[in-house]
């Protein structure tokens, strides 16, 4: 009888401890939308993969006010589309294009984005890191070529995933 307690017990434990460890788990994924503000700025994400590793990325900012960089002109509103790969259980690293365009859909600047991500509170809280911000000309490549304006250290930011109701 006290074999039989013995094993009860041990299959009761196990159990509970593969229940604990399915609902911990094993890391985040970025994979979802997200929405945010910072400073008065609203804007909304979507990281999309095919694996929990890394993946496209697409910021839309509508209030984006591009008259801050003289060479950008007077544009409004921008979306941003890049990639991003995981660095650790919940952080992760963004890199992220957007184009300034005026009322003809002619490019007017470029912008780059590099921020560190990092994922809390249950995976459901998105903190965007300090960055770095660049701006380029239109004929200038993103990748390779000194920026136009310079780069920038961007503030810190959070969003939220959006989840059904």
């Amino acid at each position: 009888m006290k074999r039989v307690f013995a094993i009860t017990v041990a299959m009761l434990l196990l159990l509970g401890a593969a229940t604990a460890f399915a609902e911990k788990p094993l890391f985040c994924q970025f994979q979802g939308s997200y929405m945010g503000y910072s400073g008065g700025t609203h804007w909304m994400s979507t990281a999309n993969g095919a694996n929990s590793m890394n993946g496209t990325y697409i910021l839309y900012i509508p209030g984006w006010n591009w008259s801050n960089f003289y060479v950008c002109g007077d544009a409004l509103g921008a979306t941003a589309i890049g990639s991003w790969r995981r660095t650790d259980f919940n952080t992760f690293d963004v890199t992220l294009i957007a184009y300034a365009v005026d009322s003809s859909g002619d490019t007017l600047c470029i912008a780059k984005l590099d921020t560190p991500d990092t994922l809390t509170e249950g995976c459901n809280v998105l903190e965007v890191g300090a960055g770095t911000f660049s701006i380029f000309s239109s004929t200038q490549n993103p990748f390779v070529d000194v920026p136009y304006y310079g780069t920038a250290t961007t503030s810190a930011h959070i969003g939220f995933r959006m989840v059904l109701d």
